[in-house]
């Protein structure tokens, strides 16, 4: 994947790296991965396969489709600059993923002509840290360590593709801590994941999956397994879309489907979408005795769902699969050329009923072992705006997400959304624009503006305020909040980029001051200043650095600092088969309000996003060796130094001293 698009990819993310774990790189990575080696013909492209890209905003595309429609095909890739909203950086960003070809439909080629196309991808990958964890030390009296397996990460990852036809694959991976071959997993991995995976394999049927498989319906108010914008540094990419049915291929364990899929037309306007999927999946149950039987403990209900992924411990491996979780649903979508209107629905079956702690903060939480859902999804495009949204509802509350996106002037892309999801309304399965990820209990209203500034300057701004009318956990009341962003970019045509970026994040928490009984509700804001350049010295070798500061205070307490600073290398000869990018990073930060993340390059096709925190040095290279045409070698060498620091980590991931070293190793075979 070319750097520039690396570059995107974090620029995208750096605004939600402050919560790391709602973020799965994977997904989106995998997906840009497919469209390098197998371009979306640009001419012929639905809106569904370009969001699918995940590079151009609605406006953006909007804009092609039109263009397409009033002038014909394209007959060069650069004639893009012609189409409204396409900046060179964002063409740039294009080109390696577009043609300017057809694709044929697989039914019609000959069988030796599909042969001669398909494509076997296998990927090995190792990876560990090197100091021992406390989970890993034996705890003395018999016990041995709390951890069952090894310290080492395997992944291993089997594709076979006829491109844009026909693919099928195998997932598998052992996190580190879980058994090999042993204890709870007799057998090898602890995670598989199978996909089978069709596209027109006729007329009437648009995608089939069978297998494990991801589902995205409309804004992700009610289900939304897939990848979608927020609150980014591309401003305007607040919308969700794209096709509904995705195979899986990534680590996330517990957010995919498993069962069968079924994306087909009706008519030429209409079209339907069936799915289903039953599947065991980690929950953090309560059990009760069994009276009928010999005394021994029966499921009886659940807490919520644990999608860590993590095998290691007593506990852990006790959670796995303890749920049994049944989904089945589909749409009725209607498409015309500037209006799309859907209607969901899906239903979960536990095989326990859902109950929550007796918090108050759980008080509208909807205790049962069967969720209900319907919604309603939208898009009318005009010549330079763009509405959409969802209501949804789960039959005690609604949640609705409105937005509209519009193009006053050729330089200039606005959007606006609206968002009100009542305390009642709750969905595991929602993944929707917000701070809260389920759609519960929220009122908010978001603002954004992207302006390509005459010259090589461009100017993105958004604000976002927001209330939760009733209590969260570990905010004892209702609260409100407020984000803001600013961000002046200079780009000069593939030599020098540099941003400035400023943002401000209010939200509340519960606090205790000194000598009080109970917690206080009190505002916490962090405010961030971020320089960031990157710049090409030669076709091969290109440098980047920043400077990153953070201001931390919450009300009656003093504000904490923290900063940032690193320097990255990335050296890519045309004429060698051996690349390398590396970096070297100081920081500090005073305590946990103050601490930073960054977004690291590691092993292809996936990232880091480490926390810097506490005072210290980090460095990393990554080496990549491309041995011949169908094998590619990687390695990783990374390293943590903490000041005085007696050990990194906490509880069973606690490492003693003030080092944490990583290692890591993946060979790709092609053939």
């Amino acid at each position: 994947i070319p750097e520039e698009v690396k570059q995107y990819i974090e620029d995208f993310y750096s605004i939600r790296s402050d919560a790391p774990d709602q973020i799965d790189v994977n997904i989106i990575y995998d997906q840009l991965a497919y469209f390098l080696e197998n371009p979306i013909p640009i001419n012929d492209a639905s809106r569904s396969a370009l969001q699918d890209l995940f590079l151009l905003s609605p406006l953006q595309i909007d804009a092609l489709m039109n263009y397409r429609s009033e002038m014909g095909p394209l007959v060069d890739i650069y004639e893009l600059q012609a189409v409204p909203h396409m900046d060179p950086g964002t063409i740039k960003r294009l080109e390696p993923f577009i043609t300017l070809g057809k694709a044929p439909s697989w039914v019609q080629q000959p069988l030796s002509q599909l042969l001669d196309e398909a494509q076997a991808t296998l990927y090995l990958r190792y990876n560990r840290i090197l100091e021992p964890a406390k989970g890993f030390k034996d705890r003395g009296e018999g016990q041995g360590p709390a951890f069952e397996g090894p310290p080492g990460r395997l992944f291993t990852r089997f594709v076979y593709r006829l491109p844009k036809k026909f693919s099928v694959g195998v997932v598998a991976e052992k996190d580190p801590g879980e058994s090999f071959f042993s204890g709870s997993n007799p057998n090898g991995f602890d995670y598989h994941a199978m996909h089978l995976f069709v596209e027109k394999p006729i007329q009437s049927v648009n995608r089939l999956a069978i297998g494990d498989y991801n589902i995205s319906l409309g804004q992700g108010l009610i289900l939304h397994s897939g990848f979608g914008g927020g609150k980014t540094a591309f401003v305007n990419n607040i919308k969700r879309g794209g096709y509904p049915i995705r195979p899986h291929t990534s680590m996330a364990e517990n957010t995919f489907m498993r069962g069968g899929a079924v994306d087909f037309s009706l008519s030429e306007k209409w079209s339907g979408l069936f799915f289903y999927s039953n599947r065991n999946i980690d929950g953090n149950i309560v059990f009760g005795q069994d009276t009928l039987d010999s005394g021994e403990p029966n499921l009886v209900a659940f807490s919520s769902i644990n999608n860590m992924g993590m095998h290691r411990t007593e506990t852990e491996i006790a959670r796995k699969g303890a749920l049994n979780d049944e989904i089945v649903g589909g749409r009725i979508a209607y498409d015309a050329h500037n209006i799309q209107f859907r209607v969901n629905y899906f239903s979960e079956r536990f095989s326990a009923p859902l109950n929550r702690r007796d918090d108050l903060y759980n008080f509208f939480v909807p205790q049962s072992d069967h969720y209900q859902f319907v919604s309603a999804d939208y898009t009318y495009i005009g010549r330079n705006y763009h509405f959409f949204g969802e209501t949804a509802t789960n039959g005690f509350g609604i949640a609705t997400l409105n937005g509209l996106m519009m193009s006053p002037q050729r330089n200039v892309q606005m959007s606006f959304m609206h968002r009100y999801y009542s305390p009642k309304y709750f969905s595991l399965n929602a993944n929707v624009f917000g701070e809260v990820q389920q759609a519960f209990n929220e009122h908010g209203f978001y603002a954004g503006l992207d302006w390509n500034i005459k010259g090589p300057f461009r100017l993105s701004a958004y604000a976002d305020i927001w209330t939760h009318p009733w209590l969260r956990f570990n905010v004892d009341a209702p609260s409100r909040g407020n984000e803001y962003l600013l961000r002046l970019e200079y780009y000069k045509k593939r030599k020098f980029t540099a941003y400035l970026q400023v943002r401000s994040k209010t939200r509340s928490l519960n606090q205790r001051l000194d000598g009080a009984r109970s917690a206080e509700v009190l505002p916490l804001e962090r405010q961030q200043w971020r320089l960031h350049i990157s710049q090409k010295l030669t076709k091969a070798l290109e440098l980047r650095y920043r400077g990153e500061w953070l201001r931390a205070k919450q009300l009656n307490q003093p504000p904490s600092y923290g900063y940032l600073l690193y320097g990255d290398m990335i050296y890519k000869p045309m004429r060698y088969p051996v690349s390398f990018t590396s970096r070297f990073a100081i920081f500090r930060s005073e305590d946990f309000n103050s601490r930073l993340y960054a977004f690291e390059n590691n092993l292809l096709y996936s990232f880091s996003i480490p926390a810097y925190f506490d005072q210290g040095v980090r460095a990393y290279i990554n080496v990549r060796w491309k041995v011949t045409r169908g094998i590619l070698w990687e390695a990783r060498f990374a390293r943590t130094w903490i000041n005085q620091a007696e050990s990194i980590g906490s509880g069973q991931n606690e490492i003693e001293g003030n080092t944490r070293t990583e290692v890591a190793t993946q060979i790709k075979l092609t053939f």
